[in-house]
């Protein structure tokens, strides 16, 4: 599937279009897209030996770009804007204010948030704007507010300033929707509790009816994958007491992870970024719709959308007792990084996650 990624501006104010790519497209221009890894202060990344991938598949599975539309899917009754005066700012290397309001490696987080302040700070008085500083996405790149500007607007002012690489707007995805394809629910009422009728077609053979199965059975003659592949799934978080799935400690497939959510009111667990990437729900409700931050979302119940992904990737096959769903690649683990919250996840929160993963 193909996703739209947001409008980006460089530094001659002109806005440099949209862009596409399978999954999931990184708002900000390519030559910047290779920066330095994550910088979220006391955040500790759980060390592997293992070779972390990021599964194309996975990723298309768990986001869909707030202006994009996944084939086949239910049509949502409108796309995401931006969140609200809300802009991602990445300074240039050697960036007069980096140097200014410099910050070591291991610097502990209340030094990282002061450091953002007076960045954000310091750009305001050179923009005559009042700027407010959000959380970090990477190094050198961080969010930055201000009330009564769009986004947009803002972007452009700020990426105006000789110290920045770009500013964009903080844009906000959607979770892939169910598709409507007639084999993807149940075939007869009540006729599989526990599942569709089909069963998960499309992993076996193809035939004359299903065409484009996989025929994985094929591939595990020659591997159900290799627990050194480690698979990120950023999505909505998981249920670690899923029995196809479980913690690696216990024999399970799910690594520790990471919870990049750092709105407390979009995460519904009571908090923002931490070590816990468990999902508590994403429900909506009316009460909820009728909020400001959630006034574009549909009310619905819980997707459970992460814990399904990650079953699709390395679910558990040939247990004893048999029991649910085998993952295409039962052999590897899974990395769930939760970036998605209550109806939506922001690009700052993909983007973290996407460089705290790899």
């Amino acid at each position: 599937m193909t996703c739209q990624g947001g409008s980006f501006f460089g530094a001659d104010g002109h806005s440099k279009g949209r862009r596409f790519a399978l999954a999931y497209v990184l708002p900000i221009p390519a030559t910047h897209r290779l920066a330095a890894h994550a910088y979220t202060g006391q955040m500790l990344q759980f060390s592997t030996s293992s070779q972390t991938l990021f599964a194309s598949g996975a990723l298309a599975l768990a986001l869909l770009a707030s202006s994009g539309q996944a084939a086949g899917a239910t049509a949502r009754a409108s796309a995401l804007p931006a969140a609200e005066s809300e802009v991602i700012v990445a300074f240039k290397p050697q960036a007069s204010l980096l140097r200014k309001h410099a910050l070591s490696v291991r610097a502990p987080t209340t030094t990282v948030q002061t450091a953002l302040e007076q960045r954000a700070a310091s750009l305001g008085q050179r923009v005559g704007r009042t700027l407010a500083s959000g959380s970090a996405v990477g190094e050198g790149v961080q969010i930055m507010r201000s009330p009564g500007v769009d986004a947009t607007t803002l972007a452009r002012q700020l990426a105006a300033d000789p110290d920045v690489a770009y500013a964009v707007p903080n844009g906000r995805k959607y979770k892939v929707v169910a598709p409507n394809d007639p084999l993807y629910a149940a075939t007869s009422s009540g006729a599989r509790p526990n599942g569709p009728d089909s069963g998960q077609w499309y992993l076996r053979a193809p035939d004359d009816t299903i065409k484009s199965a996989i025929h994985i059975e094929a591939a595990w003659t020659r591997t159900t994958g290799s627990a050194n592949v480690v698979v990120a799934v950023l999505d909505t978080g998981v249920r670690f007491e899923h029995p196809d799935l479980g913690r690696v400690a216990n024999g399970g497939k799910l690594l520790p992870g990471y919870d990049m959510v750092g709105n407390a009111v979009v995460a519904n667990d009571g908090d923002g970024r931490d070590a816990d990437p468990s999902d508590p729900g994403d429900w909506v409700t009316s009460a909820d719709k009728a909020s400001s931050t959630f006034s574009d979302c549909d009310v619905s119940g819980s997707s459970w959308h992460g814990t399904a992904t990650s079953a699709l990737v390395a679910a558990a096959a040939n247990t004893s007792p048999a029991a649910g769903m085998a993952g295409a690649a039962p052999g590897v683990r899974v990395l769930p990084v939760r970036v998605l919250g209550k109806c939506f996840g922001n690009d700052s929160d993909i983007l973290a996650g996407m460089r705290w993963a790899a």
